[in-house]
């Protein structure tokens, strides 16, 4: 995982539903993952909020500012402290209990190595949010109190962690075709194995980011068009496996077509077909090193694309075995 992708998905676990060995302070602390990449008014500009988090039973929000640099930019810090509380829950249309009194808090979160200089530069804007430094074994709480008193008890001692966290989001707007390519065509291998005829190119997206949903419309739209250009890299290269089709009068999206799955063939053609598949996905100019660290948690039960392919080709491989050897 790319470590600019570290405070990001660091605050995303925090706050996820799923119980891993990756500690759910926030989620304990009743939050939950409101919005990411979320543009905020504030004053006569707009902040980006990396990621939103909600206490529907507090009605407290934490804005979390993720930065994997050794800069915080003091402008950006500055705009964060002029957010209208009320804006956010006309915005992200959150629901309120009649007495509920809104309250919002800004969080940073950063490397370890870098948070002498983010809180200088915290320092330099005339803030003070509180900052979660993430290290190899531990996140430790610097810099300003954590108002919301359940969140703040959880960080009254460093938070030990096992290691680097969930890669949950490995890509954004701004990640190389071949990112795409990595996260979109094991949707498409998952798509064969699981017999299906098509996929509309936004399923897709939605199969290959985690919390798509999440994104506002237009940088999810954005993550969309980046989906459907690889997946029309994914059909050049399999042309006999897969088709495109365009948005038409029928469908208002593209649609990915299984012109021919492997399932349809005996065992070991089914074998042949995904090797042959595999060995068309990672041409030499294109490999990459696994996008998972030694040690890195997974949130979900998704494999790696090379994980998926080798399981299909066991499954195929005893199917074949059963095949021939009959009943005894």
């Amino acid at each position: 995982m790319d470590s600019r992708f570290v405070p990001l998905n660091a605050l995303i676990a925090f706050c996820s539903r799923y119980e891993t060995a990756w500690p759910r302070p926030f989620f304990d602390a009743g939050y939950r993952l409101e919005a990411l990449e979320f543009p905020a008014p504030s004053g006569d500009s707009r902040v980006v909020i990396d990621a939103v988090a909600w206490s529907p039973a507090d009605s407290r929000f934490v804005l979390g500012e993720a930065k994997s640099g050794a800069n915080a930019d003091e402008a950006q810090a500055k705009r964060y402290a002029t957010i209208q509380t009320n804006t956010l829950v006309q915005m992200l249309s959150v629901t309120l209990t009649q007495t509920a009194t809104i309250g919002s808090q800004v969080l940073y979160v950063v490397l370890a190595e870098h948070t002498d200089r983010v809180l200088l530069g915290l320092s330099r804007a005339g803030v003070s949010y509180p900052v979660l430094a993430i290290a190899d074994g531990s996140v430790t709480r610097v810099g300003g109190e954590i108002e919301h008193a359940a969140l703040a008890e959880r960080f009254s001692s460093p938070l030990e962690v096992p290691g680097p966290p969930p890669g949950i989001i490995t890509i954004d707007a701004e990640s190389s075709d071949e990112d795409f390519d990595r996260v979109v065509r094991p949707s498409l291998i998952a798509l064969l194995a699981s017999q299906g005829p098509a996929m509309s190119v936004p399923a897709l997206a939605e199969s290959a980011i985690q919390h798509l949903s999440l994104y506002p419309d237009g940088y999810r739209n954005r993550l969309v068009r980046l989906v459907d250009a690889a997946a029309r890299r994914a059909v050049a290269a399999a042309p006999d496996t897969f088709a495109y089709s365009g948005p038409s009068g029928v469908s208002s999206s593209a649609i990915i077509r299984v012109v021919e799955s492997p399932e349809d063939l005996d065992p070991r053609g089914r074998t042949q077909r995904y090797q042959a598949l595999t060995a068309r996905f990672t041409a030499p100019a294109r490999r990459r090193p696994s996008p998972v660290g030694p040690g890195q948690l997974s949130l979900f039960d998704d494999t790696s694309f090379e994980n998926e392919l080798a399981d299909l080709d066991l499954v195929e491989e005893n199917e074949t075995e059963e095949v021939n050897d009959g009943p005894q």
